[in-house]
């Protein structure tokens, strides 16, 4: 700048322009990280909303499946005691006892232990091969009809129960999965919120400060122009 032209006026103007220039890029990237900061708000509260419901669906099927263990327990007693019925069968073939037992103890351990998703096939297989053998002793049992088709008809029930206990525990785990993933995002929302919400308040800082300062030396561009016009008259 000419010498001649610097004026406490000019270098006003100056800075009036600069900041400006700033604050119509603060105001820019205010405006971005504030939409941003509205849509994350939006999409956590939908993962977090579809989180909750997959949650809420588990425990369900959590409850629906202990109620197809306990029926299928009921059930084995029964399958048992009926095998007790007649005097010629008092005698309980040990294998239907062991058979039993270990039915008892795989579910338990399905229930209480912490085994991961391939484990948990193991043991469903496990009790589903004991039952196919429980229900084939009731081809043993020929002569005596009345206890052979009661048999039958519980085994049948066991595998029933077994079997919709399976479809419950296999919905569990899908819904277990979908919502570890709607968390995964709730989470992953949240860090980039917090980032968001960091950067749009530091400028809407900038912004509040380009803003003090255009208005301040609008103000000294006016005081000295008028000042200089006065001169000039």
């Amino acid at each position: 700048m000419d010498p001649k032209n610097f004026t406490r006026e000019s270098v006003a103007k100056q800075l009036v322009e600069k900041h400006e220039k700033v604050l119509k890029i603060s105001s820019e990237e205010f405006d971005k990280y504030s939409a941003l900061e509205s849509e994350l708000d939006k999409a956590i509260e939908m993962y977090k909303t579809e989180r909750d419901k997959l949650n809420e669906q588990v425990k369900k099927l959590k409850e629906q499946r202990q109620s197809y263990y306990n029926e299928s327990k009921i059930l084995r007693k029964e399958f048992v005691t009926k095998l007790q019925k007649k005097k010629s069968m008092s005698k309980i073939p040990m294998e239907v006892l062991i058979l039993t037992k270990q039915i008892d103890q795989l579910e338990w351990e399905i229930q209480t232990e912490a085994v991961n998703v391939d484990e948990e096939k193991k043991l469903v297989k496990q009790i589903q091969n004991n039952l196919e053998k429980l229900h084939n002793y009731a081809n043993m049992y020929k002569e005596h009809e009345e206890v052979s088709n009661a048999v039958k008809k519980l085994t049948s029930k066991l595998r029933k129960k077994m079997n919709d206990a399976e479809i419950a525990h296999q919905k569990m785990l899908e819904n277990v999965k979908k919502s570890d993933e709607y968390h995964a995002n709730f989470v992953d929302g949240v860090i980039k919120l917090r980032d968001a919400r960091t950067k749009r308040t530091g400028f809407q800082r900038e912004v509040e400060k380009h803003m003090k300062a255009i208005e301040h030396w609008q103000k000294v561009a006016v005081e000295k122009s008028g000042r200089a016009n006065s001169d000039g008259q």
